[in-house]
């Protein structure tokens, strides 16, 4: 009877916990340098983001950003081919100038906007490495550099 009850709580145990088996990723290598910008275009493509947050991190200050400024972070992901897509940089700062954080019902994806030329974008629980995109060539109107800059010194 023991031996019983011990394999009906194995077995209990062991059911209760395939739904966080079917979270963990099979495959532990990133699909592809965009995966991360992809989902955040299509998240942002598909439906307005509940909260839409930018922060300068030398000085902690926040704003929320409107509908204009969603838009412009739109048009500028969708300007983005896979040669802007690229391994971590040498050069890159060791800490953002500034973050912005989408918040959607599901799921909360943030950019690091480190400088003129770089920027990464990743989930906030993601289970690969962030996105790492030079921005150096698109245009200076889409970039997320100078969108900071213009919020918070405005």
């Amino acid at each position: 009877m023991k031996k019983l009850s011990i394999i009906f709580i194995i077995i209990f145990l062991f059911t209760g916990c395939t739904d966080y088996l079917n979270i963990i990723p099979l495959n532990s290598k990133k699909p592809n340098n965009f995966y991360y910008t992809e989902v955040l275009l299509k998240n942002l493509t598909s439906k307005k983001p509940e909260k839409c947050t930018i922060i300068e991190t030398n000085f902690h200050k926040e704003k929320q950003l409107d509908s204009t400024n969603i838009s412009d972070i739109t048009k500028m992901l969708k300007s983005l081919d896979d040669t802007n897509f690229i391994n971590i940089p040498k050069d890159l700062p060791a800490k953002p100038t500034y973050k912005i954080i989408f918040s959607f019902h599901d799921q909360k994806l943030l950019i690091n906007i480190y400088n003129e030329k770089y920027i990464s974008v990743y989930p906030w629980d993601g289970d690969y490495n962030m996105d790492y995109i030079s921005v150096s060539k698109i245009p200076i109107s889409l970039n997320l550099y100078n969108l900071g800059n213009y919020i918070f010194k405005h």
